[in-house]
């Protein structure tokens, strides 16, 4: 087996594909592990020609990178190629890695195309959001079904981000001790002046 040199190296974080190729000509395999370097650096051309020359992969696995790189115009290719969710779990890495991020084209699209997230992992989805402090991303969440409830409250008054918990609030969201012991435990006195 022939070691990926720094120069194929270059050429998959790049995108070089007169350098991959002549990596490949040099006896570089096209193997699973390839093609999946080429979608962590973020690379479509190189997924592509890779693809195109009969490279194998597991497009799961491929597609649920795409989402995490991120890329979108990649995530789709790879969907489009007839690429699917394994399971709940993949669906939900790849939208915590775009609630993270702030990424809402990444999340709609993954809406879109019924990326499925486990039943028990729905209120983690609605905390990550809550962790990132961005309101928008929390109503989007609701607004496709994922509801927050009193715990999330607690999260954003732990986090002391008023904005969020007003918003939390406003919406009908409760909150109870656990709201009013965590904001005093972090000392978030403009929440315990709220509560």
């Amino acid at each position: 087996m022939v070691a990926i040199t720094a120069e194929c190296t270059r050429a998959l974080q790049e995108g070089d594909l007169p350098a991959l190729e002549r990596c490949i000509s040099e006896g570089l395999p096209l193997d699973k592990d390839l093609i999946m370097q080429a979608c962590k650096y973020g690379q479509l051309n190189v997924v592509k020609r890779l693809r195109g020359r009969g490279c194998p992969w597991d497009g799961n696995k491929v597609l649920l990178c795409a989402t995490k790189v991120p890329n979108i115009d990649m995530a789709k290719w790879v969907r489009a190629q007839g690429c699917n969710w394994t399971d709940g779990l993949d669906g939900f890495e790849s939208y915590v890695a775009a609630i993270r991020r702030g990424d809402r084209e990444m999340f709609t699209w993954l809406h879109a195309e019924d990326c499925p997230v486990k039943d028990s992992l729905r209120g983690d989805l609605t905390f990550a959001a809550i962790e990132t402090g961005d309101v928008e991303v929390v109503k989007w969440l609701s607004s496709v079904g994922y509801t927050p409830d009193a715990s999330c409250s607690g999260i954003a008054a732990e986090r002391n981000d008023l904005p969020m918990l007003k918003y939390l609030h406003e919406s009908g969201v409760p909150w109870d001790e656990y709201t009013a012991v965590t904001a005093l435990e972090a000392g978030s006195h403009e929440c315990l002046e709220y509560l």
